[in-house]
């Protein structure tokens, strides 16, 4: 299946979202990754299995404005002395995903827009802020994959509990 890049306009961020050839109503996966740019050499992968051996799904990456920003559920000190706190503003991005972006895709591609099809994906950092919009919106988000994440950020497994 072939997947073509896309370039939204959106203030503030950019959206990029690969979206297979086709008419068909598709889940939506939201990635949160450093940059859209490193899907490139997955996408060969993940085109030649779609419709294959993996359900075929339009991707969606906003690139983060800071990292350590945007992925951290709330305040928390730096890993190591002198290094950057987590400023905890994964709220805003989460709003910003859910108030602007997705209704953004599901105007302009064909998408299966309810939450059991939107599912939203992070490694690291962004695995924690995956789990962490999971359970902020589970009207919007059916499934999280969190791939390696951030399960030591502080107060995280006190949150989930």
């Amino acid at each position: 299946m072939k997947i073509d890049p896309h370039i939204l306009p959106l203030e503030g961020c950019t959206v990029v979202v690969y979206a297979p050839r086709t008419n068909e109503p598709l889940p939506v996966v939201y990635m949160n990754a450093s940059r859209p740019e490193d899907m490139h050499s997955y996408l060969p992968k993940l085109a030649s299995a779609m419709g294959k051996t993996i359900r075929p799904a339009h991707l969606v990456c906003v690139m983060p404005t800071d990292w350590n920003r945007d992925f951290s559920p709330w305040e928390a000190a730096g890993l190591h002395e002198g290094s950057a706190p987590f400023s905890g503003h994964a709220d805003e991005r989460i709003a910003l995903l859910c108030d602007c972006v997705k209704p953004l895709i599901d105007a302009q591609f064909p998408t299966l827009p309810d939450a059991e099809n939107t599912m939203i994906f992070g490694y690291s950092l962004g695995g924690l802020a995956a789990l962490y919009a999971l359970y902020e919106c589970p009207d919007v988000f059916g499934a999280a994959g969190c791939l390696s994440g951030s399960l030591w950020y502080e107060g995280f497994m006190d949150y989930q509990r």
